[in-house]
């Protein structure tokens, strides 16, 4: 009689075929896994991808305004400027310029006006032939072409120089002159008579008198004294009398 025992045999079946399908399983994990990777990896690289493009792009595009705003704003000012100095000097129009020459200050800015000039005051300067406020020169010169709303600068005279007259009483013409000299003055005209207060050949007195002012350079006149008159009867009586009325 002959006995078959196959239950082994099934087990150990059952058992390798467990271990494929558990190997097979296990190799699909592995390659789902390293797919999932691999698609999580690429992904990711894509993400990074787009932020630099966009980062990127919005760095150009922010620079790309700045600089248009910088030409716009050129253009602009560029344009504004001849816009404002066109109206300044007024639109390139030209003008001939006035002689001041001697003109009152007032008058000569009046005038200038009418031409549409500006006449500015720079200087004030003694002068002994110009009269005080009118205008001794001017820049830019007369008869030149020149544009409109511009300023001529004028030197405007405060007429001459006035100095004291020195005290010349009682000394002689030529001390006289020494001290007119040494203040800017003339010794003018000489006027000679008698005089009982006063010697022969010293000042009696000056005009203008001493103390008083008058323009540098001007002559002052003086009277000497040719001493005392002589005392010889009627005669000395009779130019007495027209010495006490003089005095």
């Amino acid at each position: 009689m002959t006995f078959e025992y196959r239950s082994k045999p099934k087990k150990q079946d059952n058992i390798t075929k467990e271990y494929k399908v558990a190997k097979k399983l296990g190799s699909i994990g592995k390659k789902s896994a390293k797919s999932i990777n691999k698609n999580l990896t690429s992904t990711s690289k894509k993400i990074k991808t787009s932020f630099y493009r966009r980062d990127g792009k919005s760095k150009l595009s922010a620079l790309t305004v700045v600089l248009a705003s910088l030409i716009v704003f050129f253009i602009i000012g560029f344009v504004g400027i001849n816009v404002l100095m066109s109206l300044v000097v007024g639109a390139g129009k030209e003008v001939l310029v006035p002689d001041l020459y001697d003109l009152h200050f007032d008058v000569a800015r009046k005038n200038a006006r009418e031409l549409d000039l500006f006449v500015q005051q720079i200087e004030l300067r003694h002068h002994d032939e110009i009269a005080q406020n009118r205008i001794i020169s001017q820049s830019p010169e007369p008869h030149k072409m020149t544009k409109a709303n511009r300023t001529i600068e004028v030197v405007v005279s405060m007429g001459p120089e006035l100095v004291r007259v020195p005290y010349l009483d009682n000394i002689t013409e030529q001390e006289a002159k020494l001290r007119l000299d040494n203040v800017g003055l003339i010794l003018g005209e000489r006027i000679y008579r008698y005089s009982d207060d006063v010697s022969k050949d010293r000042i009696i007195y000056s005009q203008p008198l001493a103390d008083d002012y008058i323009p540098r350079q001007s002559k002052v006149k003086v009277f000497v004294s040719l001493g005392k008159l002589p005392d010889i009867s009627d005669r000395h009586q009779r130019y007495r009398g027209v010495l006490d009325n003089i005095e």
